[in-house]
């Protein structure tokens, strides 16, 4: 193979990552929400026809929001706190759940608007995980007191 066939193949590979990088989330967003809406009209849906007495396009998506909203109120008071600590609980004792609940939820928390403390602040290089080899990370504290060395960090 020369040279030109090597970069005309290097570009191919290139183009075509670089679209998979934007249609996988893409796709992914979409099937999940549509995959909540499914959920939810699934089960909310029978019950608003029979009581509305006739099918509503677009109520399933208020309804979903009604429930997000209703789900983030109780567990703004100290007995939705109770449960969703006691369903922490729960789902932290299945095994391969827990690893995609907290994955899940340790994503969704470093992009949480009005969280305690401040969210990524800046990229940084660590020597890590060993001397001479590096890595990028998001900064979200200045100080950690669990090190008992400090790594070196380079701004990017």
């Amino acid at each position: 193979m020369n040279v030109s066939e090597k970069r005309f193949w290097t570009e191919v590979r290139t183009t075509f990552l670089r679209g998979a990088g934007v249609i996988i989330p893409l796709a992914l967003t979409v099937w999940f929400f549509q995959a909540l809406l499914n959920a939810i009209d699934g089960i909310l849906s029978p019950f608003l026809e029979k009581w509305l007495g006739r099918e509503i396009p677009g109520l399933d998506f208020v309804s979903m929001l009604v429930i997000i909203l209703l789900i983030g109120l109780l567990s703004r008071n100290f007995l939705g706190r109770i449960f969703f600590a006691w369903f922490d609980r729960l789902i932290a004792s299945i095994p391969f759940v827990r690893s995609v609940h907290g994955a899940i939820r340790d994503l969704i928390g470093a992009f949480a608007i009005g969280s305690k403390g401040k969210t990524f602040q800046q990229v940084v290089m660590v020597q890590f995980p060993r001397v001479g080899l590096y890595c990028t990370s998001d900064l979200s504290q200045t100080r950690c007191h669990s090190l008992h060395r400090t790594p070196h960090l380079w701004n990017s």
